[in-house]
């Protein structure tokens, strides 16, 4: 079972936000890490999550 993590933090100003993401998945990531997947699907999603603060 592929396990990937991204975790990480964003600073602006006074304001930091502190992130972090995991995905366990079935499906096998043969020419990805699966940690760039987990890293380009948090990308993407950060802009929702960051006007949810």
């Amino acid at each position: 079972r592929p396990i990937g993590w991204f975790v990480g933090w964003a600073e602006q100003n006074d304001r930091r936000v502190i992130f972090a993401r995991l995905l366990v998945d079935v499906k096998r990531y043969p020419d990805t890490p699966i940690s760039y997947v987990v890293r380009d699907s948090l990308i993407a999603d950060l802009p929702k999550l960051a006007a949810d603060l």
